[in-house]
């Protein structure tokens, strides 16, 4: 084998690599998007079951739900069920969702999200009946 036919395999290879890693990059990079997109989407989806709830019994408070407890736990009463069943973040842990306030006429849900998405910079966030705010 030749010195220029090595060198033409070995230039090969390190554009084979570069494009494996900028593949793997983007395909990180989607796939964060996507986790935030979906966290969006179930904030509207809790603020929907939650508006259920209160057209319901007139109420925000959930049997047996109180702040600091995740969203996904908090499955009210045989006869005042939550609706919140199954609303999870992926990751769980420091991601998930959780009631940093309950009461009759108010909620508060905090979320995090990991990247800018849909007009939000990283960070946490929180939702309220009124919609989702910073604060």
């Amino acid at each position: 084998m030749t010195m220029r036919t090595r060198f033409k395999i070995s230039v090969y290879f390190l554009l084979f690599v570069m494009a494996s890693t900028g593949l793997g990059f983007l395909m990180w990079y989607n796939s964060v998007q996507i986790r935030d997109y979906k966290r969006l989407s179930d904030m509207t989806d809790i603020q929907s079951r939650l508006n259920i709830y209160f057209l319901h019994y007139s109420s925000y408070q959930v049997d047996g739900c109180s702040s600091g407890l995740i969203v996904s736990d908090c499955k009210g009463s045989a006869d005042r069920p939550s609706f919140l069943g199954g609303i999870t973040d992926q990751l769980g842990g420091n991601y998930a969702y959780v009631f940093s306030a309950l009461s009759q006429n108010d909620y508060k849900v905090s979320f995090v999200l990991e990247t800018k998405v849909g007009g939000f910079a990283p960070g946490r966030y929180f939702l309220t009946p009124s919609g989702i705010s910073d604060k």
